[in-house]
């Protein structure tokens, strides 16, 4: 089995999925973090599959059905049952693994729970017990990877999913702490519709009506937000055709939560692909991601807003959008840095702009005149323990961000530094395990589908 680092172009299997078929004419890939990826391949039936688990174990006994290939104990007996049907034979087959990354060094005292490495045993195990080998493994480590299969060469190529660039030279541009100003003195002001929206949300006073009139201000907007609503999403029996209709339809707290979104999507979105985003709309989607697991762990803690913990976690990287620009011009030291010399990426910030995305994020919150809920979030969401006052909002945005980072791998350029990950658990009443049990609660697939339907 040829095993190279060279990807291509090809089809994405999500998390939670795999895909198997005969000889053809097809490439699928997966990116990786702490998820795991087996590729089977029976050369003598000509059938191949490429296998993309999230977990390694359920946190039930009983799982639904379009849930259980999330789990590697569940999916891989159902991967390989599948290539059977497609006439493989387990004596022929094949394995490649990748993927189970830590993406940061972590303190021995400190671990976000192995969760990729545990993943990777488990499927190990599995192939051992049915006598499959495993002819190349890349597993573990501190960076994730991109995993390829061709099904019809039957070629398997693995390398890092976040590249340096070979046709991009770095600009020699000094960057300034007056630059950074100027540029953030420079940026279209967030829109009044959503700022009201948003002190709406921090004071926990709106209504229907208020929200409808507030938003029929905006044409652009309205639309957008009406697209999204009658999205198959929410696949609403008749066209949803007002933002009365919409409130109402789809419940007040996911209204609210499309309508933030959709105002801060254009800020992200229209930012270079080789600035801090590793793909097109990169720091948007991790930002939708950080914003939902956000709410579902402030439900999970039973805080007491679980639209501010969204909102806040849609904001926490406004700050990136103004350093977006200078990270575009020096990719590539960049990249070196984060990813090779396994630096933090506000250090690298810090040390090369005089100021990082959490500094001018707080900047220009406070030059939006956002309410101050969110302040901490943006300013602190690296390091909370540095906030005057304990923040659990903070710390639920901190520990999102760091869950993300690991499970949504390439999305966009970022390390977080782990060093004092066990005083936020305990920051948040948290131990180890409570951690574990919330990851494995969480339906990604579910979560993936949402957020596809939101680009």
């Amino acid at each position: 089995m040829t095993v190279n680092h060279s990807c291509i172009h090809n089809e994405s299997i999500p998390s939670g999925e795999f895909a198997v078929d005969r000889k053809v004419s097809r490439q699928v890939s997966a990116i990786l973090g702490t998820c795991v990826s087996v590729i089977l391949i029976d050369k003598k039936a000509g059938v191949s599959g490429l296998y993309h688990a999230i977990l390694p174990e359920p946190p039930l006994s009983s799982i639904p059905a379009d849930e259980q290939k999330a789990y590697a104990s569940l999916g891989m007996p159902l991967f390989l049952r599948a290539m059977i049907e497609k006439g493989a034979s387990v004596e022929n087959i094949e394995a490649v693994i990748a993927g189970g990354a830590l993406l940061s060094s972590l303190a021995k005292n400190d671990p976000l729970l192995d969760i990729g490495g545990r993943t990777v045993d488990i499927i190990k195990q599995h192939l051992s017990s049915e006598g499959i080998i495993v002819s190349n493994a890349e597993t573990g480590g501190y960076f994730g990877y991109q995993v390829c299969l061709n099904m019809e060469t039957f070629e398997t190529k693995i390398e890092p999913y976040a590249r340096i660039s070979s046709s991009k030279s770095d600009s020699k541009e000094t960057v300034t702490v007056d630059k950074l100003l100027r540029a953030l003195e420079a940026i279209q002001p967030i829109p009044q519709v959503t700022l009201k929206v948003m002190n709406m949300l921090s004071d926990d006073d709106y209504s229907v009506r208020a929200v409808s009139i507030l938003v029929n201000t905006d044409q652009v907007l309205t639309a957008r937000v009406l697209r999204i609503c009658n999205s198959a999403l929410y696949s609403p029996k008749r066209e949803i055709s007002t933002i009365d209709h919409a409130f109402t339809y789809i419940g007040e707290k996911r209204f609210l939560q499309i309508l933030l979104a959709m105002s801060i999507e254009p800020y992200f979105s229209s930012h270079p692909t080789d600035g801090y985003s590793l793909r097109k709309g990169g720091m948007y989607h991790h930002s939708l991601y950080v914003a939902r697991i956000s709410e579902l762990l402030a439900m999970y803690l039973d805080y007491p807003d679980t639209a501010i913990a969204y909102t806040a976690g849609l904001l926490h990287d406004i700050g990136k959008v103004i350093l977006d620009q200078f990270v575009s011009k020096m990719y590539n030291r960049f990249m070196r840095k984060v990813m090779l010399q396994n630096m933090a990426a506000i250090d690298v910030e810090s040390e090369w702009f005089g100021m990082n995305h959490q500094e001018i994020g707080l900047l220009l919150a406070k030059s939006w005149q956002l309410p101050d809920v969110f302040r901490g979030p943006i300013g602190y969401h690296h390091n909370p323990e540095k906030m005057k006052s304990t923040s659990s909002l903070t710390h639920i945005v901190h520990l999102s961000d760091l869950i993300v980072t690991k499970f949504k791998a390439g999305l966009e350029i970022e390390r977080i530094s782990t060093n004092r990950l066990g005083s936020y658990f305990k920051s948040l009443s948290m131990s180890h395990e409570d951690v574990d049990s919330f990851i494995r609660s969480i339906h990604w697939r579910k979560l993936d589908q949402e957020i596809l339907m939101q680009m």
